[in-house]
Parts: C-alpha cells; structure tokens; sequence
C-alpha cells in the first residue's frame, strides 16, 4: 500500500546504508484491474500506513503530521463520493 518501499529505506538509512533510484525502471502488472475502484479497506491501508511512517520515523514533525491527517481526511472524503 505504497509506503513499503519508503520504509525500508528510512530503516536502512538509520543503519547507516545508502538507498539508490533507478528513474528508469518500470514495473507492469499482469493482473487487470480498474483504477477508479477503490474499496474501503484499501483506503484504510493506504491512511494507516502513511501514519505508521510518520509515527515510526517523522515523530518530531508535527507539521508533517498535521498535513498527512488533513490530506488523509479529504482523501476518504473523496472516494466516498465516487
């Protein structure tokens, strides 16, 4: 749901270890599926998980905080209209 990757980077960094990009890779996925469906559940995962990541590694940035839970609300917001 999107935060795996950050982080595994964040708790690699705090290790000491480097993380690389490579802005060319790509990724394809076999299994079809509409991208307007989005369920209940996976908007619960995609909120929890960015606020495990600021909780987990963000604690002292309030602001941060502040603006996930302000985005996080108008995004459920969102995909409960459609």
């Amino acid at each position: 749901f999107s935060t795996e990757l950050a982080d595994l980077c964040l708790r690699g960094k705090k290790q000491g270890f480097l993380s690389a990009v490579e802005r060319r890779a790509r990724a394809t996925h076999t299994v079809s599926r509409s991208a307007d469906y989005r369920s209940s559940l996976y908007t619960y995962y995609i909120v929890r998980n960015r606020f495990l990541i600021l909780r987990n590694h963000y604690r002292r940035h309030l602001l941060l905080y502040l603006f996930w839970m302000a985005y996080s609300a108008a995004l459920s917001f969102k995909l409960q209209l459609t």
